[in-house]
């Protein structure tokens, strides 16, 4: 199992990565022809259309997870009834995404309103959710490379597009929303012979109206837990906007942002990968082999990010050929960072999700968004931009941690997790490499070895000892 999961996340969390790779030769080229401008209005169209997405599901994705283990002969006759059900409900969704973005647009750009609204609900109101469905297919049916194969090449053809659209159209942000408008439509296009023809996973839109309720009746407490996780990702924005942060200020933000995410590439394919197996060890009861799975994983997150700490200032300036843009390195690793909870999150949440226990989970999601805004809110005035990258690895880190507290994950769990240690070697891992990328690349080197040294025979320690626990 450990060599398929780990062969499955490299998978996963490597094939990003390719065209990435990609899109370090054309970054240096489109990079001269932005502004920051160009990032503010794109991170500010993009931030409140995250909150908005967490809606165009519904949260019903648990709903296949959880019927491919329950109900392994009938899953697909499940799926068909969402896959109607959702197919309509995104004609409604792609209304409200073009009302919203009528108001969230800057003044000085509504002459490209009906465009930017055409191009970012077409994939919507054409395809509805085959992705979703198709991604989940092969997921939990532990088949990565059609998945893979198509985020490579539409990986791949999107840095391609922006460079023709950036460069040599010298189309601006706009290159952007056109760039993912194809790629969305290309993507789901791709799905229809796998998906509709070959499995006959076809929408039925005469759905029994109490399978729905039902399966909502699980769902929707997601909606606030999804709500949560794009207050994480995406509120801090929202709040510079309101707080009338110039939109130069939020395209730096937004520049160092999108660079910090692309560690959670990594944590997207561990999580890909693990979720599969988590579901059949617990349907297993393999309690221990659970636990050292989640503790192996944290140790392997920690250094990644120590890792990405060390080279994030050449990192940054490699990649951004824009002084406006190319200092925010420290910025940029505390939000890298905010990936390193990874394996306790999904210790949580799978459990939760597995059990269909979501509405108290939903609850704790809420309160970690919330806290999130309002430390944007008290400590964005003061310390200004640097202090919404802080404010989301608190957020992420209380999302990860808190649901491990109430009564009702020991209920469900007949192992202690020490989520309160776990927690605080995070921020002191946080803190080190925030520090540590400010250095001589020396005195990184040295620090990173020193603290590989004397931390792997501690976690390792605590690992044996919570390992024996009864």
């Amino acid at each position: 199992m450990y060599k398929k999961l780990f062969s499955h996340s490299l998978i996963y969390g490597l094939a990003p990565y390719i065209p990435y790779l990609a899109s370090i030769f054309i970054l240096p080229l489109t990079t001269p022809h932005l502004t920051a401008f160009d990032f503010g209005v794109f991170g500010i169209v993009m931030s409140y259309l995250g909150f908005l997405n967490v809606l165009q599901y519904l949260g019903l994705h648990v709903n296949f997870n959880n019927s491919f283990f329950y109900s392994r002969l009938r899953y697909k006759w499940l799926w068909r009834q969402i896959y109607g059900f959702l197919y309509i409900w995104n004609f409604v969704f792609s209304i409200i995404i073009a009302i919203i973005i009528y108001f969230i647009l800057p003044t000085e750009i509504m002459a490209d309103y009906s465009l930017i609204a055409i191009l970012t609900v077409i994939p919507f109101v054409l395809f509805g959710p085959i992705d979703l469905i198709a991604r989940s297919f092969y997921q939990l049916n532990k088949k990565p490379f059609p998945i893979v194969v198509r985020s490579v090449v539409f990986g791949l053809m999107t840095g391609l597009l922006n460079l023709i659209f950036i460069k040599y159209l010298q189309m601006g942000y706009m290159g952007w929303f056109w760039s993912l408008a194809i790629v969305k439509c290309l993507t789901a296009l791709s799905w229809i012979y796998p998906i509709i023809i070959k499995e006959k996973i076809t929408p039925i839109y005469n759905f029994k109206k109490t399978t729905i309720k039902r399966s909502l009746s699980v769902s929707l407490p997601l909606v606030p837990h999804a709500n949560a996780l794009m207050l994480l990702n995406q509120s801090d924005r929202v709040v510079m906007d309101f707080m009338n942060v110039s939109a130069n200020q939020i395209g730096v933000y937004t520049a160092a942002y999108n660079l910090g995410s692309t560690v959670d590439a990594i944590g997207n394919g561990y999580n890909k990968a693990i979720t599969p197996f988590f579901y059949q060890l617990l349907k297993e009861k393999k309690e221990r082999q659970i636990r050292q799975l989640i503790f192996i994983s944290q140790i392997a997150f920690f250094l990644i990010g120590l890792v990405f700490s060390l080279i994030a200032k050449e990192f940054m300036e490699f990649l951004i050929r824009n002084d406006e843009l190319n200092n925010m390195y420290p910025l940029m690793v505390v939000i890298a960072m905010a990936v390193i909870f990874k394996p306790m999150y999904i210790a949580s949440t799978i459990r939760y999700f597995y059990f269909e226990k979501t509405k108290l989970f939903a609850i704790y999601s809420l309160a970690a968004g919330i806290i999130n805004i309002l430390l944007n809110i008290i400590f964005i005035p003061i310390f200004g931009i640097e202090a919404a990258a802080f404010s989301t690895f608190v957020g992420f880190m209380l999302l990860s941690y808190s649901r491990f507290w109430p009564k009702s994950f020991k209920e469900l769990s007949p192992l202690p997790y020490y989520e309160h240690f776990w927690m605080i070697a995070s921020v002191v891992v946080c803190l080190l490499g925030y520090y540590m990328s400010q250095l001589d690349l020396n005195i990184r080197i040295i620090i990173f070895l020193i603290t590989f040294i004397l931390l792997m025979p501690v976690f390792y320690f605590i690992y044996k000892k919570t390992r024996q626990v009864k």
